[in-house]
């Protein structure tokens, strides 16, 4: 990923192909993780908050839980869901967002594997099971919701 603002910046680019996108105007970039079984029962974690290094442009420090009222994490996570549906996904699906200076979600990218987030939430979860306390969900099986 490269921002591009002029002429003088194409250097930056990598050899091949690319896509050119308008650029956002970002204030925080968010992500949850979404579980799917066979019978369509989606179970998610909680949402979190990426935040990232300038230079290298890879996650630096992971915020859970993320710094956002209710309202947007229910819109994340509504996201996640709906997207993981669509997609017929049975599994784990990363789903990215940025959440713009407007306060508006887009969807910046989506992986059916655990991203950086996922790998974090996953120790957690572990650390929960090794110490008795309750774990939000199971990858593999949990009660569907009433």
């Amino acid at each position: 990923m490269a921002v591009i603002q002029s002429a003088a910046d194409l250097p930056k680019l990598l050899p091949g192909a690319c896509i050119i996108e308008p650029l956002v105007d970002i204030a925080k970039e968010l992500s949850v993780i979404v579980a799917r079984n066979e019978s369509g029962d989606i179970q998610a974690f909680p949402v979190v908050e990426m935040d990232f290094n300038p230079d290298a442009n890879l996650v630096e420090w992971l915020l859970c839980p993320a710094h956002v009222d209710s309202r947007l994490e229910k819109e994340a996570e509504r996201l996640a869901r709906q997207t993981i549906e669509s997609f017929g996904i049975c599994g784990l699906l990363a789903v990215e967002l940025f959440l713009t200076k407007n306060g508006e979600l887009l969807i910046n990218e989506v992986a059916p594997r655990p991203t950086t987030a996922a790998t974090i939430l996953s120790k957690v979860a572990i650390h929960r099971n090794l110490s008795n306390t309750s774990v939000p969900c199971s990858i593999c099986r949990w009660a569907a919701p009433k």
